[in-house]
């Protein structure tokens, strides 16, 4: 590894601390370098908040500001060059007075596409572009999700070791405690949870983070027809809810239940309606009819699979096929978890 993909790899680290606090802004850390020393750094932390490159030149210490104009700043993806919630970050650059920038991705948006590295050159400023990309991309994958007005859906689901996801009408549990913990820590880093009208009938779920630490995400259900009863805690709980039917006179008198009449039941204008109501990361929990659908449609982006190595259930619901590019497994306990995104 050479030192400019040591210092980028840095930058990389820095940037996953944003979590899912940046909501639809990407993930993006910063490095200052200076004869070998890292003098600044930084990364997104907030919606709204600095940026990477500003958080990293704000942690330069006073003494060593000098040395800006002989400095190296490393960022993981290209700078913005245009007014938002914050100013543009390129100017700060210039400003700061460092001639060399490198940089992991050229920022997909249509609106920049390498001109804030055209702008910085122009200015006389060294810029390398592409260092590290494949992981910088990887990184800024819900920030391309978003701009498409959709959600960056994760699936997730438990299938027994012979490979079966339940049985019909009934509720099984198939991951150990310590994925319990594990899937509400996957609630906790998405804006919203989605589930099927039978999930909600036999599960009866409460969708929470009650387990892990973080806020609840938004409950979002599909209710068609109607036929989730009055009692099920999604429906009649104090937590907020998002239904998704095409019964324009559904029945409900709690405030925090929003109702949304669909016509259309083409996956991606729901997945776009989804996305208005402020959900920029979805986890699919189910059941497997739903999970199914959006394999089909080609329509997720992460799936979390985990496989039981004590329960086997024979018969019953197949677990669905998921064909990817498998990047992490590891063990929970009696459970393996496999992180697969989609190629």
């Amino acid at each position: 590894m050479t030192k400019d993909e040591l210092y980028i790899q840095r930058c990389i680290d820095l940037a996953w601390l944003g979590g899912n606090n940046v909501k639809s802004n990407p993930l993006v850390g910063a490095l200052i370098v200076y004869e070998d020393q890292i003098i600044g750094e930084g990364y997104h932390q907030k919606y709204g908040n600095h940026h990477a490159e500003i958080n990293a030149l704000l942690s330069v210490k006073e003494s060593d500001k000098k040395h800006l104009e002989n400095a190296t700043i490393y960022i993981s993806l290209e700078p913005c060059n245009h007014n938002g919630k914050t100013p543009p970050c390129v100017t700060d650059l210039i400003n700061s007075g460092i001639q060399k920038v490198v940089i992991g991705s050229t920022d997909p948006n249509p609106h920049m596409m390498g001109k804030s590295v055209n702008i910085l050159r122009s200015k006389g400023i060294q810029v390398e572009v592409g260092i590290c990309q494949e992981k910088t991309d990887f990184l800024i994958r819900k920030f391309v999700a978003n701009m498409n007005g959709i959600p960056f859906v994760t699936i997730k689901f438990a299938q027994s070791k012979d490979f079966f996801i339940g049985q019909i009408g009934e509720r099984i549990q198939i991951s150990g405690e310590g994925c319990s913990i594990f899937t509400h820590k996957l609630r906790a880093d998405n804006d919203g949870i989605l589930i099927g009208t039978k999930t909600a009938i036999i599960d009866n779920p409460s969708l929470t983070t009650r387990d892990y630490p973080g806020k609840s995400p938004l409950r979002i259900v599909f209710d068609r027809n109607e036929s989730i009863p009055k009692k099920s805690k999604i429906i009649c709980d104090d937590e907020d809810a998002l239904i998704l039917t095409t019964k324009s006179n559904y029945q409900i008198d709690r405030p925090n239940k929003k109702i949304i009449v669909f016509e259309n039941w083409e996956l991606t204008h729901i997945l776009k309606i989804i996305y208005e109501n402020g959900v920029h990361s979805l986890l699919v929990e189910g059941g497997a009819k739903i999970i199914k659908w959006f394999i089909k449609e080609k329509l997720w982006h992460d799936a979390m699979v985990i496989t039981s190595r004590k329960v086997s259930l024979v018969e019953g619901i197949k677990s669905p096929i998921i064909k990817g590019k498998l990047i992490k497994s590891w063990q929970i306990q009696k459970d393996f978890v496999n992180h697969i995104v989609k190629i």
